[in-house]
């Protein structure tokens, strides 16, 4: 179970992706939790470029998922599945969540190799800080 989640990512609606102590990614929407790979926040990267070019959908080992669909009223959303459980973004929503997912992956660019007792002790000093400096929120939270 995760218990040290330090948030990488978010949005002014407060969705967001945090990294947990396995080192795994998720993602926040609404109601909505995705817990990805590294492997698989990448590929979902390359998904949305995928999809906006009107590519065909693939899949990641664990049935990651993304489609581009449009209702019979003509409105564009995407869908994104991992396995039986989907999320359905609104075409404006989809920068958001791209810029989220941008985020994300720069944010793992900057961090050292990952540990999973490193990552705990860095979401317990941001826990402890009442008001963390300025540049160790932008490079930790951020």
């Amino acid at each position: 179970m995760c218990q040290y989640m330090i948030r990488i990512a978010e949005d002014a609606k407060e969705r967001a992706f945090f990294r947990c102590e396995h080192g795994t990614f998720h993602l926040t929407w609404g109601s909505a939790v995705f817990s990805l790979t590294l492997r698989e926040l990448s590929s979902l990267k390359a998904m949305l470029v995928d999809v906006q070019q009107g590519e065909k959908p693939r899949a990641t080992k664990r049935g990651l998922r993304l489609f581009q669909r449009i209702s019979a009223e003509g409105i564009v959303f995407f869908e994104l599945w991992m396995n039986e459980v989907g999320l359905r973004l609104l075409a404006e929503d989809c920068p958001a969540f791209e810029k989220l997912v941008e985020q994300a992956l720069a944010w793992v660019e900057l961090q050292p190799p990952f540990t999973p007792d490193q990552h705990v002790q860095m979401a317990q000093l941001l826990e402890n800080m009442a008001s963390p400096p300025s540049s160790l929120e932008k490079f930790y939270c951020n």
